[in-house]
């Protein structure tokens, strides 16, 4: 009598590995939720999503993670609001633009702290005044580029009537135009300055000099979809947490610049540069967060220089953090 209650604890404890074991194998192949995010292009803005993809941080959230492309912030919204995709790569100013549309949207969490923006010129030009009646190239009137393109100008005592500028959506445009000389100089951020750089071209000024304690791009949801489906959201929140502490963490740099290189097939010395500016320089979010001051700050900037819009929204009304604070813990 006195073996038989070992034999009993020992099945049990037998029982309990096996079923922990039946368990496990459940999870492994239980099917994944497909999330889709979309962008705008494939930039260095994404690599927190492509390290959670490699590092298998999506799917340990049980997310089967897709990035797509859509060519413009309308698309983005449109695909949004009809579930083509559950989350966007948004810049603070295109999700405000949204909201005061009547969109349903709310900022869940941060991205990019600030934009890596570079005004790149041909060689003959010198100074900031030297570009008075150039035809220089900037995004979307009223976008983020072209917006804080006329704030960099106004900074440098040279008014909007004084330039001509050139609405050109896409970055690899702007280049063409540059390459071409339709253009004396263009805004443009990684890896596209560096293509320039490359070409012959030099830098006029960067964007860091002019523009503090701004919050630039975040992620962004529909936000009946998110109050439908709390858990995948704050799962896919957590992942990214997790890609941003882990690209933050010197000793994944080499591992980190191989990932973007999978995508960003540009030169190695160029993704060495764009690393030290989205991580060593924290141009990228450490923990996804979003900065309400940062975000007014943003939206002050692009109201003042930018084309259609006199307001901001208030906060409360788009700005969600509870779903970050719940990933967070």
């Amino acid at each position: 009598m006195t073996v038989f209650p070992g034999r009993l604890i020992i099945s049990l404890s037998l029982l309990v590995s096996i079923l922990g074991c039946v368990a496990t194998v459940r999870a492994q192949t239980a099917p994944l939720t497909r999330l889709r995010v979309g962008t705008t292009n494939v930039s260095p803005s994404n690599w927190p999503l492509f390290v959670g993809q490699k590092q298998g941080f999506f799917t340990a959230e049980g997310l089967n993670l897709e990035v797509i492309v859509l060519r413009g912030s309308t698309l983005q919204t449109q695909a949004l609001l009809t579930d083509g995709v559950q989350v966007n790569a948004y810049t603070v100013d295109t999700a405000a633009r949204a909201v005061l549309a009547g969109a349903p949207l709310k900022l869940v969490a941060a991205n990019q702290e600030r934009p890596t923006f570079r005004v790149v010129v041909h060689k003959d030009i010198k100074a900031w005044s030297d570009l008075k009646g150039k035809h220089l190239a900037a995004g979307s009137p009223g976008g983020t580029y072209y917006s804080v393109l006329l704030a960099m100008l106004d900074a440098n005592g040279i008014a909007k009537n004084d330039v001509n500028i050139i609405a050109i959506g896409n970055s690899s445009a702007r280049v063409h135009a540059m390459n071409v000389g339709t253009v004396q100089g263009a805004i443009v951020a990684q890896p596209e300055d560096l293509v320039l750089i490359d070409s012959g071209f030099k830098v006029l000024g960067s964007v860091k000099k002019y523009l503090k304690n701004i919050q630039y791009q975040g992620y962004v949801v529909n936000e009946k979809w998110a109050a439908a489906h709390e858990e995948t959201l704050v799962g896919f929140l957590r992942a990214v947490r997790r890609s941003f502490t882990w690209l933050h963490d010197p000793k994944n740099k080499k591992n980190a610049i191989d990932i973007l290189a999978t995508h960003v097939h540009v030169k190695r010395e160029w993704l060495e540069t764009i690393y030290d500016l989205m991580i060593h320089q924290q141009y990228l979010s450490t923990d996804g967060m979003p900065d309400r001051k940062g975000i007014e700050n943003m939206l002050t900037l692009t109201t003042k220089y930018g084309v259609g819009r006199v307001t901001i929204p208030p906060m409360e009304r788009w700005v969600d953090l509870s779903y970050m604070k719940k990933a967070a813990r």
